[in-house]
């Protein structure tokens, strides 16, 4: 009866024993698992905001784009003026400014 007693612990023990390593086992999958899901969350919330952050690079390229279009057109239109200046006019003004020079030059 004792033998039969011993046996049963000695068997509750071992029981006891894989029933902790199964845990054990079970408790590092369930770790791995949880890092795993942690690292798949925080790559997608980086590609979030990556995205997010070409979303509004975007963004301002376009508002820049659309500030920059009057800007270039007004420059073309000023341009445009200084070149359609009549070249008489510009060479009797040069010549006004340089026959004042002489005339007034040797004073």
């Amino acid at each position: 009866m004792t033998d039969d007693i011993l046996s049963q612990v000695k068997l509750a023990e071992e029981t006891a024993a894989k029933e902790l390593d199964a845990a054990k086992d079970q408790a590092r999958v369930l770790i791995e698992e949880a890092k795993n899901q942690a690292n798949l969350a925080y790559k997608d919330e980086i590609a979030k905001a990556k995205k997010k952050a070409e979303e509004i690079l975007a963004d301002a390229k376009k508002e820049a784009e659309k500030k920059r279009e009057p800007v270039i057109a007004k420059a073309r239109d000023e341009s445009k003026k200084i070149m359609d200046v009549d070249k008489a006019k510009v060479e009797a003004t040069i010549n006004t400014l340089v026959e004042r020079i002489v005339n007034n030059g040797n004073s």
